[in-house]
């Protein structure tokens, strides 16, 4: 058997690494595409093989012979037809596509260009399958499958898995499709009328997490399917149940493998085996690799897989046919209802309820008085699961012990409540994963965006693997090709603004201290203060703590040769420098200038009142709201940097005589 020249899109699919060794075995990959290179390395090595993130750059690779198509379900219509197109066979994961016309599209194209396609619909022919089908052809199943929750999909890189719009649905689109293949393979049927229950009550999400079909076919045989990710994370991974009741006798199959099958005659027969699905993906790719030169004959096809997904988009639609009579009694109780029926906008009906003295008290009265007549009540949270869109914007800061960050937070809950939104203050303490926790919270409560105050670098691949990380602005510099937008302040020239500010006064030897974390603005204060100390830089401390002021001021006082003038990277840290000076009998400015970098209205209560660099904090919030909504509204980035001014008080002065 020639092993075929092969390439793999979409490679940090979860199930990709079930068939990883076989492909390595069968095949000989020429390509790997993947939007995350990372997550996709080891498989690389293993197949000895390059990644690249434009998938189409592998459609030009010489001689490919065959192609598996993995990655988000929006994309693989696109990608299958690319390769019609090139008369390339491939296999295709389920469930091509997010809708029936995407699958129908590409198993025309396909069958018009006669290239040959198969589909991973693992179960059938699996031990499951086999003991099944003892009962004989099917009058009654029941297919039971629980996997774990969906958040597992965020933490193996699948979180598109749990947007509707890229994935097409949740559990029944993912899951389903295997147990409707087998019901409908034993049955001999490739039609039935269904009743749907899909709900997302377990996780709140915008996926289904549970769903329950029933399945009548033309010849009166039924099924029942149920699957969802109601399991518990653990290493069992899933619960699953099984029987068949058929013109053979019965036959059940248990989650710990045990199995028993009862013949008409009463003749019972017991065994029990491996009910994990994970390693029936190795024999399917050996069988691709074997099947490849006759058109993968056997194996399943994309007219079956159609026959399947046709009764699960049907599920979908019949779902959403029965809510729409729901949403239309609900939308008299929105918001917006509210402010056409008032005649104002949006954001004045909400600060009505949230913030009523900011609201003329006539325009409340009204206000108030429509929402009384369409029996509104402002619940956002309610609102918020049940529409599936809400007023919540989270802002996500490391700590509010820093007043930089209360002062954002206050500035940004007044330019909130201006646009009809509402804060929800996140305080991560520094920790990732608090901040992946935040996203996906925000995500499941339908937040239309997010803003991010980092206090580390902001690492925008990790906000890339959030579909809701697209919908963020990051208050910190970003790289101007990032997808994110951002708004910060011209770091660089707050330095240089103390720099001539303190030399301006006499000083020629001046110091830094940091005090803040790895973040771009970190990085771009100490390179500017690096660049314009000529040649003479003289860092006191680099920490990122709270205790880097006084360790600066240890520092400072066991030099022999001290500068006059120090700069802090922020207001904080130069707070803990004069303090720790001031414990030590050195005044400031008398002895030492010291300037500040934030302009916190504490600074100006402080002794003796802070001269600093100050950020339009206010301004910073505000441009914030207005680029995110830009962004919601037509996709576009912006990046906005902003110019920070001198603020004189009474901790710099010049040298003495």
């Amino acid at each position: 058997m020639t092993r075929a020249r092969t390439v793999v899109f979409g490679a940090s699919h979860w199930h990709v690494p079930l068939c990883a060794a076989a492909i390595a075995a069968v095949h000989v990959v020429v390509g790997v595409s993947d939007d995350d290179p990372a997550r996709v390395r080891e498989l690389a090595e293993l197949w000895g093989c390059p990644v690249d993130t434009d998938w189409r750059r592998l459609l030009d690779l010489p001689d490919v012979e065959l192609a598996y198509v993995f990655g988000p379900h929006d994309r693989m219509a696109e990608v299958c037809l690319a390769l019609i197109a090139r008369r390339i066979p491939f296999v295709v994961e389920k469930p091509l596509g997010t809708s029936l016309g995407e699958l129908q599209e590409v198993r025309r194209a396909a069958e018009e260009a006669r290239v040959p396609a198969t589909v991973p619909l693992i179960q059938r022919g699996g031990p499951v399958d086999n003991w099944l089908a003892k009962a004989g052809r099917p009058i009654y199943q029941r297919l039971s499958f629980l996997a774990g929750p969906p958040e597992r999909y965020d933490r193996n890189g699948n979180p598109w898995m749990l947007d509707r719009d890229r994935a097409g649905g949740g559990c029944l689109a993912n899951l389903g499709p295997h147990f409707v293949d087998l019901f409908l393979q034993r049955s001999g049927n490739t039609t039935a009328t269904i009743s749907a229950t899909l709900s997302s009550a377990m996780h709140a999400g915008t996926v289904d997490d549970h769903a329950t079909l029933v399945l009548t076919t033309p010849d009166r045989r039924e099924a029942i399917v149920e699957v969802g990710y109601a399991f518990p994370h653990s290493k069992l991974k899933r619960y699953c149940s099984y029987s068949s009741a058929g013109d053979a006798g019965f036959a059940a199959i248990e989650s710990d493998g045990s199995a028993s099958y009862t013949a008409l005659d009463g003749r019972t027969e017991r065994a029990v085996f491996d009910v994990d699905s994970d390693p029936l993906y190795d024999p399917f790719v050996r069988q691709v690799a074997r099947t490849l030169g006759d058109g993968f004959r056997g194996l399943p096809s994309l007219g079956e897989l159609e026959d399947v997904m046709r009764i699960i988009w049907h599920a979908y639609e019949t779902e959403r046919e029965g809510s729409s009579e729901k949403d239309d009694a609900m939308a008299k109780h929105s918001i917006d209802a509210v402010a056409k029926a008032a005649g104002v906008h949006r954001s004045t009906v909400s600060r009505a309820f949230s913030r009523p003295q900011a609201v003329k008290a006539e325009t409340r009265d009204h206000i108030l008085r429509v929402a009384q007549e369409l029996g509104y009540t402002m619940n956002p949270l309610a609102q918020a699961l049940s529409l599936k869109t809400s007023t919540f914007v989270p802002l996500i800061v490391p700590n509010v012990t820093n007043p930089f960050f209360a002062e954002l937070a206050d500035a940004m809950t007044q330019a909130a409540g201006d646009r009809g939104y509402q804060l929800v203050l996140c305080v991560t303490n520094g920790d990732a994963a608090q901040t992946a926790g935040y996203l996906t919270a925000m995500q499941a409560l339908y937040a239309p965006f997010g803003i991010v105050a980092p206090s580390t670098r902001v690492d925008l691949d990790a906000l890339a693997s959030f579909d809701f990380g697209q919908r963020v602005v990051v208050i910190d510099r970003v790289d101007e090709h990032a997808t994110v937008p951002s708004v910060t302040v011209d770091n660089r020239r707050g330095i240089e603004l103390a720099f001539e500010h303190l030399r301006g006064l006499g000083h020629r030897r001046i110091g830094y201290v940091s005090g803040i974390s790895g973040s771009h603005t970190a990085h771009e204060r100490m390179d500017a203060y690096r660049d314009l100390a000529d040649g003479d830089p003289v860092v006191l401390d680099s920490g990122a703590d709270s205790e880097a002021g006084e360790r600066a001021a240890a520092h400072f006082v066991a030099m022999t040769n001290r500068p006059t003038a120090i700069i802090a990277a922020n207001d904080m840290t130069a707070f803990g420098v004069v303090s720790a000076l001031a414990a030590e009998g050195l005044r400031v400015p008398e002895d030492v200038s010291v300037i500040g970098f934030d302009g916190l209205s504490l600074g100006g209560r402080f002794n003796p009142a802070l001269t600093t660099i100050r950020q339009p904090i206010a301004d910073m919030g505000s441009i914030a709201m207005d680029l995110a909504e830009k962004k919601a509204a037509d996709g576009s980035v912006e990046h906005v940097v902003l110019q920070p001014e001198l603020l004189v008080r009474a901790s710099t002065a010049g040298l003495l005589a």
